[in-house]
């Protein structure tokens, strides 16, 4: 299959299947359960290409020529960027539960708050940068991967590795957490049900689909130079257009839960974002794109978009919802979510030039190698899986010390989010203090387990 057939395979099926859950939405009701049926289904796809796909012939047998892919020495800055990486999603992830949006727990903040105006402008800032960094790392290995071992055996490899984790968590580990976190808060009117949850372990299923798209893909790849700075605008502006559409069909359709668990409703780094990172690595790859630092005429613009965005982020979350602001009446009014839902206008290439950024730096400044790098990259994987036990702990241990130091009265009425707001400064210092203990804890457990003989191969 042609690279160009396959992504307007993938975009046409994708809107079909957005199509099916807006229609479930508005006939029936059941946009969330079509939207999280997309996740089997998916699974359903990746198992039978996975295991009958050669017998079919759907993916290239390995005997015909593959990517050629010369062994280099490994890249330390990418060992780095993952554990840099997996550190700003354990602190995003804390940083949810102050919003009231925590996986598991939660505390109310106050309808207007400077925590809530912070905490939404690193989420929009970083969550273009983190994810889609990720999957543009995980498609550039996929290319030497799929050269090394062909389609079968390469798609066999990444499928036990990573379904057996995808499935355990979704099935038993992240429900076990929610009951985890009802039993914390004791919900006075609640009853705990169970629910299969993908919580983080969603990137697991998506990067098997994107993995199996690849191996579809015709080899080698034609040749292709690096994208100059308004190419790379224009290319992520469209993606960000087709992903504004995509989220705003989720959100007629009620499917709050994101489409297969992937996050759909922006205002940046979802959906398609992703895809195009998982395509940037590939492209990277094939073409040596990373064999140097991203050229400054790519650079330095970059800066500039990036500098920009993000101040122009910042005065929309601050100047709507810090309290006294002077859009505080527009933070309440049916304006603010049109608004919130087009920043993913801006943030498609705020996505491209914060990941020319990223590259540009992990290169030039981070390509070493210390005891306690590789202790941290070692561990990063076992950090992902098991961060949101440590979150949703932590997050119940500042609950308990703000009622000993503070005597609050914080009740847990009809769920696991707090029925009273709590004040600003309280908010603040939950998320000091959840996401350092939890990061520390993370790493600590995470690079231990790795030491463990036998679990280092699936860690």
């Amino acid at each position: 299959m042609r690279p160009l057939s396959a992504l307007l395979i993938f975009t046409l099926l994708t809107f079909a299947l957005l199509a099916a859950i807006l229609a479930s939405g508005i006939l029936m009701g059941a946009g969330n359960a079509a939207a999280w049926g997309v996740a089997p289904l998916s699974m359903v796809f990746v198992i039978g290409l996975t295991f009958f796909g050669e017998r079919a012939c759907f993916a290239r047998p390995a005997s015909e020529p593959l990517t050629s892919v010369a062994t280099k020495p490994r890249l330390h800055w990418l060992d780095n960027a993952k554990a840099t990486l997996i550190t700003m999603v354990v602190v995003g992830h804390s940083a949810m539960p102050f919003i009231g949006q925590g996986a598991f727990l939660s505390l109310k903040p106050a309808p207007l708050s400077w925590y809530t105006a912070t905490a939404l402008t690193g989420t929009a800032l970083l969550k273009p940068l983190v994810v889609p960094l990720f999957f543009f790392i995980s498609g550039y290995f996929s290319v030497s991967g799929l050269a090394r071992k062909g389609p079968g055996a390469f798609l066999r490899d990444s499928f036990w590795r990573l379904g057996p984790a995808y499935f355990l968590f979704w099935l038993v580990v992240n429900p076990l957490n929610s009951l985890f976190g009802f039993a914390l808060a004791s919900p006075s009117d609640g009853a705990f049900s169970y629910f299969p949850d993908s919580a983080a372990t969603w990137f697991l299923s998506w990067l098997l689909v994107f993995q199996s798209i690849w191996s579809l893909v015709d080899r080698p790849l034609p040749p292709m130079e690096p994208p100059s700075f308004g190419r790379l605008v224009l290319l992520s502006l469209g993606v960000a257009a087709v992903q504004l559409v995509a989220s705003l069909m989720c959100a007629l359709a009620g499917a709050t839960l994101g489409f297969g668990s992937m996050p759909m409703a922006g205002p940046g780094g979802d959906g398609f974002l992703n895809a195009l990172g998982f395509v940037g690595g590939l492209l990277a790859k094939c073409h040596d794109w990373l064999a140097r630092p991203p050229p400054l005429s790519l650079v330095r613009p970059a800066r500039w978009y990036v500098g920009v965005c993000a101040v122009f982020v910042a005065l929309f979350f601050f100047l709507t919802l810090a309290p006294g602001a002077p859009g505080n009446g527009f933070a309440g009014s049916g304006g603010f979510t049109p608004c919130f839902f087009a920043l993913q206008l801006p943030l498609g290439p705020y996505c491209a030039c914060v990941l020319v950024l990223a590259l540009d730096v992990f290169q030039r400044r981070a390509n070493f190698e210390t005891r306690l790098t590789k202790f941290l990259a070692g561990g990063a994987f076992g950090v992902y899986l098991l961060q949101y036990w440590a979150v949703t702990g932590f997050t119940y241990v500042y609950v308990l010390l703000l009622e000993q130091a503070s005597d609050a009265d914080i009740v847990f009425v009809n769920s696991t989010t707090s029925s009273s707001p709590v004040s600003d400064g309280e908010l603040f210092g939950g998320f000091f203090f959840v996401a350092a203990c939890s990061v520390i804890a993370s790493f600590l457990v995470g690079g231990a387990l790795k030491l463990v003989p036998g679990l280092s191969r699936v860690l």
